[in-house]
């Protein structure tokens, strides 16, 4: 027997220990015994004396056969994924256009007041049947561009795709990427017939944060406005809405903040929040501050502190 070369040791809380495996996302809570007798057997291949204990640790593949190959077994997993051929996942964009200019969008320079054709639209249908034999789910997000803006092509192409897969009995699923600022009740009315089962706005902090990110095209704010769509429509959503906010090493600090409006304004039990973070990419973000971008470790610390 071996230990696994995903294994990851953390102190806990005084005398106890957490191990994590991040191959197979096994958790283990492990005493000062436990731990000093797998550290034992880790770092010097001294046998564990429990044999109780030992027999978890091989359940939960902490500890594996000798000839097992780990690396072959993650390649394996990752080409299984790649080459699936029963799930067809395509992120579409019904329009290029925007109603936003947020500093650090990766896409702003190329965004156009370019809506998808009905030439464009039956091509993918076409390229949608060639895989109808094959697949057992369709999965689409609706990306943009601001998807808003198009809503009428969302629609009609929603159309299209559920009645090819109640037709070859295909499981379709949908999400939707969207800024939120079109958002209104006859919006959201719009959207229950198109099988979303995830919507996902964007609000990077209280106010004045949110409004000197992401503002119209014009330099308009839109924080009020999103916020007031979430309120209006907070019983009547088709699913729940995970809000996104972009994080950095100015706004971290405000969190708590955006927190408590959305406790103030109900919103708590209707919006998911969590934490995305920011990229320097080169290019794309002359126009903003580069040295504000939070490097893995420090993101992650960041989003331990918010999720706890």
């Amino acid at each position: 027997m071996k230990a696994s070369k995903y294994n990851f040791v953390f102190p806990y809380d005084g005398d106890y220990y957490v191990i994590y495996n991040s191959r197979t996302n096994a958790f283990a809570l492990l005493n000062r015994d436990e731990y000093n007798g797998f550290m034992g057997f880790t770092q010097r291949g001294e046998p564990i004396a429990d044999s109780s204990f030992c027999r978890e640790l091989e359940k939960t593949l902490f500890i594996i056969n000798d000839e097992l190959d780990e690396l072959n077994l993650v390649w394996f997993k990752l080409m299984a994924t790649r080459f699936n051929t029963s799930r067809l996942a395509l992120a579409i964009a019904p329009t290029s256009n925007c109603n936003f200019r947020c500093t650090y969008c990766f896409e702003r320079e190329r965004l156009a007041p370019v809506t998808m054709s009905d030439d464009t639209q039956d091509a993918l249908i076409d390229f949608l049947r060639t895989y109808i034999g094959s697949i057992k789910q369709l999965h689409i997000t609706w990306y943009g561009g601001e998807p808003l803006m198009a809503l009428d092509v969302v629609e009609a192409l929603t159309k299209r795709f559920l009645l090819l897969c109640t037709e070859h009995n295909i499981d379709y699923r949908a999400a939707m990427v969207t800024n939120g600022y079109l958002l209104s009740p006859n919006v959201v009315k719009r959207l229950h017939p198109l099988m979303l089962s995830s919507i996902q706005v964007t609000v990077d902090g209280p106010p004045k944060t949110h409004d000197e990110r992401r503002f119209l095209l014009g330099g308009k704010p839109t924080f009020q406005r999103i916020l007031s769509n979430l309120c209006e429509s907070r019983d009547s959503m088709p699913c729940l809405v995970s809000l996104r906010v972009n994080i950095d090493k100015n706004n971290t600090s405000e969190i708590d903040d955006l927190i408590s409006i959305l406790k103030e304004h109900n919103l708590s039990h209707t919006v998911r929040p969590y934490l995305g973070m920011v990229h320097e990419m080169g290019t794309s973000y002359d126009r903003y501050d580069r040295a504000c971008c939070c490097s893995v470790d420090e993101f992650a610390q960041m989003d331990l502190a918010f999720r706890k």
